[in-house]
């Protein structure tokens, strides 16, 4: 237990110091939504770069430097900032997008916060994820457009 605390420690002041080595722009607060990639676009993404697009997930940056992910699946909230053209979001909160998830876990598995912050590209009005994952052969690239 001694040990969980000590990394705990060492986690929060990790998360502290990269922080406050951040600036906030008030520019980048609002709203930004994934709408997919249909088309063209689309066929060349997937057969060619291998890439598969999110949709349906938002973005809400807060001027106080809070925000909140949604995805079908989740829905994280914590504090982000701005170092050189990437946006950080570090996760202090994960729950299941379900209710009764949250209460009883998914095959009694909970949520949980990775210790690395998600990374955006900060491109103009437009946010591209840089922490893609794979899903079989494909790997999927989540891009959030500015809605409000």
């Amino acid at each position: 237990m001694q040990n969980l605390t000590k990394l705990q420690t060492i986690s929060f002041a990790t998360m502290i110091i990269l922080v406050s080595s951040c600036t906030s722009y008030t520019e980048l607060v609002g709203k930004y939504e994934s709408t997919g990639q249909y088309g063209v676009r689309s066929l060349w993404n997937r057969y060619v770069k291998k890439q598969i697009s999110s949709s349906g997930s938002s973005i809400d940056l807060n001027t106080d430097s809070t925000f909140k992910h949604t995805t079908c699946g989740n829905i994280l909230t914590g504090k982000w900032c701005v170092k050189e053209d990437t946006l950080l979001l570090f996760c202090e909160s994960n729950k299941y997008a379900i209710d009764s998830f949250n209460q009883y876990g998914f095959n009694g598995k909970f949520m949980e916060c990775s210790e690395k912050p998600d990374r955006y590209l900060v491109n103009g009005s437009r946010l591209v994820s840089l922490g893609s994952f794979g899903i079989g052969n494909f790997t999927s690239v989540d891009e959030l457009t500015k809605v409000e």
